[in-house]
């Protein structure tokens, strides 16, 4: 459990004393203005106020009647392993010493007289509670780095969307503080589609429809999620704020305003992050977490790591997607797709089936490294077709006079252009045989739009 600042200390004086417990809680925050403290004499009440309430140190009386301060310790840290928890007790012997240290005790201060126990009883509050945060922060920095780490490991391996979202809710929900992760796709009136201008300031949301594409949530912290459930975590989640302002934005939710079939948690809070790369939003990430703290500075600056990756890795697979498109396209044309290098080499780099055929090739390895010359009938062909591709950086419909690898000539109708690519040019094309045609001219094929040269 944590208190509800870094500098507030939560202390939870225990002791069936009601004189003594109010004594020792006044003058606990006398001693150090940081410290706020809470009272219970009855030692069963005081576990469900751990419960109910964050808490940072426990200081207990050992001699209660139905449950002494040592059975109060050995409850408590059933549930809360680490709470520091300082036995302050009258009653003190080396057998009660020895056993609460057994149990885990923090640590154990026999009572005095005098107001100086009770500053030696806040410094050891202070020491205890500073140990725990100090451990605390290192425990997330480590929960944070093992988060991080799965991400990307996952994100460099797959290349399918869909399982690249849905593994990515599952390795945050399965990670502390949080209960669920969804990814939701936005559908505006401005665009129609659910990827839309981010931060544009020219789109201006009348309405704007939000529906979960895929969530994960933690099993052993929350029951059944269905989909009206699902929709209510969107409807917590400040999607339309993260949208506009195009970077994180955080609520926190009491159960009263959650759903409350799914979570066991009094306080939760939500954390909406657009997914966006280029200038283009892909989706927003809905987080749900089980304490109301649990977006500090630096877990919002590992959501939004973890949404950019998420956001670049879209791209990317996006962008595979568009690839393979069109390499299917290419290979299936019914005419010669290539790419030659740059005079005076001129060397063939890439080809498609159809041009392999249409040179009586073996496979495309026998086109593949050569010239693009030795395929000319004429040489004073591929001259005119050069010369005007090197004016023009554009040639449409050319005939020609080819020459397959087994010897036998052909005419065709051969649209080039000057491509330019990471600062290097090169030539594409498309080559249509023409010679069984009756008309000298040949209906026109387009050239795809990827190949054209940059504008």
């Amino acid at each position: 459990m944590f208190g509800t600042g870094m500098d507030q200390v939560t202390v939870l004086c225990v002791d069936d004393d009601p004189d003594l417990v109010a004594l020792t809680a006044s003058l606990l925050e006398d001693s150090n203005e940081r410290f706020e403290t809470i009272t219970e004499t009855n030692p069963r009440a005081a576990i469900k106020r751990v419960h109910e309430q964050s808490v940072d140190c426990v200081v207990s009386d050992y001699d209660m009647p139905e449950m002494n301060g040592v059975r109060l310790l050995e409850s408590i840290r059933d549930e809360f392993p680490d709470l520091p928890f300082i036995l302050f007790t009258g009653k003190g012997s080396e057998e009660i010493a020895s056993t609460a240290i057994a149990h885990g005790v923090t640590d154990y201060l026999q009572k005095d007289t005098g107001n100086e126990q009770y500053e030696l009883l806040a410094n050891r509050v202070s020491n205890a509670v500073a140990q725990h945060r100090a451990s605390q922060r290192a425990g997330n920095l480590d929960r944070i780095r093992g988060l991080v780490q799965d991400v990307n490991q996952m994100l460099v391996r797959t290349t399918d969307r869909q399982h690249v979202e849905r593994r990515i809710c599952e390795i945050i929900a399965d990670a502390d503080p949080y209960l669920l992760a969804s990814i939701v796709e936005i559908d505006s009136n401005a665009t129609g589609t659910g990827t839309v201008e981010a931060n544009s300031g020219e789109d201006k949301r009348t309405e704007t429809d939000v529906h979960v594409r895929t969530s994960a949530a933690d099993s052993q912290k929350t029951t059944t999620i269905d989909k009206t459930d699902l929709d209510s975590v969107v409807e917590c989640c400040p999607v339309d704020a993260a949208i506009e302002s195009s970077s994180i934005e955080t609520a926190t939710r009491d159960h009263t305003e959650s759903p409350a079939t799914t979570f066991d948690s009094d306080s939760l809070s939500c954390a909406a992050v657009p997914i966006q790369y280029d200038g283009q939003l892909r989706g927003v990430l809905c987080l749900v977490a089980d304490r109301g703290d649990a977006f500090d500075s630096r877990e919002r600056n590992l959501i939004a790591e973890i949404s950019e990756d998420l956001g670049h890795a879209i791209y990317r697979i996006e962008l595979q997607d568009r690839q393979q498109r069109f390499e299917r396209i290419i290979s299936n044309l019914p005419v010669g797709v290539y790419r030659n290098a740059p005079l005076p080499d001129g060397t063939l780099l890439e080809v498609n089936p159809a041009l392999v055929e249409m040179f009586d090739a073996a496979g495309k390895d026998e086109l593949l490294g050569r010239p693009f010359r030795e395929l000319y009938a004429d040489p004073a062909d591929r001259e005119q077709f050069v010369s005007k591709l090197k004016r023009d950086g554009i040639v449409h419909d050319m005939q020609l006079e080819f020459e397959t690898l087994s010897g036998e000539q052909f005419e065709a109708s051969v649209t080039g252009i000057t491509t330019v690519e990471n600062d290097e040019r090169y030539f594409d094309g498309i080559v249509q045989d023409i010679s069984d045609r009756d008309t000298p001219a040949p209906e026109r094929t387009a050239i795809p739009q990827q190949i054209q040269p940059d504008r």
